[in-house]
């Protein structure tokens, strides 16, 4: 589960967090922060802190679409959207054993 926290640990005022299970029936686990990389970098103290909002994976799970705003490369001052993608979704060991 993708979602947008301002929990210690933050880059920004708000960024992106996973959370996972290893099925519909296990607890979720503790947040990670996603990183440096997808979360945008924080702003010089006296500045608004850039926010990273709403999270949505695509159906194949290899892209993640996210709205920031004060994201260097931004073309306006309000959210733009974003997105960043991994080559290859991991198989799970669960799925594994069903091939």
């Amino acid at each position: 589960m993708f979602l947008t926290s301002d929990r210690p640990g933050t880059y920004g005022a708000h960024d992106l967090w996973v959370a996972t299970r290893a099925s519909s029936t296990e607890p979720w686990s503790t947040p990670v922060n996603l990183g440096a990389v997808i979360n945008t970098p924080p702003r010089p103290l006296g500045e608004e802190q850039a926010n990273d909002f709403r999270p949505s994976l695509s159906f194949d799970g290899t892209t993640l679409y996210f709205a920031s705003a004060f994201r260097p490369g931004n073309m306006s001052f309000m959210f733009d959207i974003w997105a960043t993608t991994r080559s290859k979704l991991p198989k799970s060991a669960e799925h594994e054993d069903r091939n």
